[in-house]
């Protein structure tokens, strides 16, 4: 099981109490955000358990269905079936494509009309130089996933792969930018932005291997750490730290 997280909030409270803010008390979505949120935390778990097999959970439930049918098969129609789920979304076993037909990893195949290719998304920032981002812009290291490491004047605001919803993360990082280039917050120094950095994505890879480790976050820890670095940032101007800048580019006037 995970370490608990030392919050200062209940995350789910929390949610409530923003949404009673906006829109009205309305207790079901509280209990719906608390049961989805305790699947997101069990998958991850059971994740964890079966990748050194090579496997996720979706795909343990369908080796381990095959294994119940009497002869190590069934139509896909009925996978979806057994599983409570439609059947494109069991298909994540296939092996290989050969012509129209689907080969699986059971050794079964069957022929198909058409593929949705749902695999997630590529990362791509076409309006920066290269020399900014680089050339994979999923390997970017930022401080705290949104200040550059060269250049802090150049701040990302959903640069980042969450374990919760994007939104609020979206929202606690662009109060983080706004504390800065406002001049109430003051980043530690290049060299303790670099060490956070490498810290960070030891322990995303520790957690979460090779699959994108640069934008990985936690979502609870994280909106827990950032109230508490723009606070770290108020007490570095108090003790001297210079606060943000717009520095002089070329052209600009003087």
């Amino acid at each position: 099981m995970p370490k608990p997280l030392s919050l200062p909030f209940d995350p789910i409270a929390r949610a409530d109490e923003l949404w009673q803010q906006r829109w009205g008390n309305v207790p079901s979505m509280a209990a719906i955000t608390s049961i989805m949120r305790a699947q997101q935390i069990l998958l991850a778990e059971v994740d964890a358990v079966v990748k050194p097999y090579g496997l996720t959970f979706a795909r343990y439930e369908a080796l381990v269905l095959l294994t119940f049918s009497k002869a190590g098969e069934l139509p896909m129609s009925k996978i979806g079936e057994r599983l409570m789920v439609h059947p494109t979304s069991v298909t994540n076993t296939v092996e290989r494509l050969d012509g129209n037909t689907v080969v699986f990893t059971d050794g079964r195949s069957e022929p198909v009309d058409t593929i949705v290719w749902a695999t997630g998304y590529r990362v791509h920032i076409p309006f920066l130089d290269p020399r900014w981002v680089g050339e994979d812009p999923e390997r970017l290291p930022l401080y705290q996933r949104v200040f550059h490491l060269e250049d802090p004047s150049l701040g990302f605001v959903g640069l980042m792969q969450s374990t919760g919803a994007a939104l609020p993360v979206v929202e606690a990082q662009a109060k983080l930018a706004a504390a800065c280039f406002s001049g109430g917050y003051a980043l530690p120094s290049p060299e303790e932005q670099r060490r956070t950095v490498d810290r960070t994505l030891r322990a995303a890879t520790a957690r979460w291997g090779d699959r994108r480790p640069h934008m990985r976050i936690d979502f609870d820890q994280y909106l827990a750490d950032i109230p508490r670095e723009i606070a770290a940032g108020r007490a570095r101007l108090r003790r001297g730290a210079r606060p943000f800048t717009v520095p002089a580019r070329e052209g600009s006037p003087a």
